[in-house]
C-alpha cells in the first residue's frame, strides 16, 4: 500500500463542498481544509505509486476551482513495502 499526501490550491471561496468533491477522488481516504499556502490537504491510499499519480493528475486537477497540487508519497512506508516485497532485491537508498 503508497500512501501520499496531496497539497491543493484552490481559487474557490467557499472551499468546503470542493473539499467534499476531492473526498470522492478514487484513492482519497480524507481531505482537511487548512490555512497556510494550501487550501486542502488530502490523504491518499492506492496499491502502486501510479494509482496515487494518477488520481492527483487526472481525477484531483480536473475539479473545478483547483488550481494547483503537490503530491508528496510518504516515503518510509513504501520504502518498508519495497524491501518487503522484494527480499532478493534489496535497495538503499539515502535521502538527504
Amino acid at each position: 500500500m503508497v500512501h501520499a499526501f496531496v497539497m491543493i490550491k484552490t481559487s474557490a471561496t467557499d472551499i468546503e463542498p470542493l473539499q467534499n468533491t476531492i473526498e470522492n477522488v478514487g484513492p482519497v481516504t480524507q481531505a482537511h481544509i487548512v490555512a497556510g499556502d494550501y487550501d486542502v490537504i488530502a490523504q491518499a491510499d492506492a496499491d502502486t505509486v501510479y494509482n496515487i499519480l494518477d488520481a492527483a493528475a487526472s481525477g484531483i486537477r480536473s475539479i473545478d476551482g483547483v488550481v494547483d497540487t503537490k503530491t508528496y508519497i510518504a516515503i518510509g512506508d513504501w520504502l518498508i513495502r519495497l524491501y518487503n516485497d522484494n527480499t532478493r532485491n534489496i535497495c538503499v537508498w539515502q535521502l538527504s
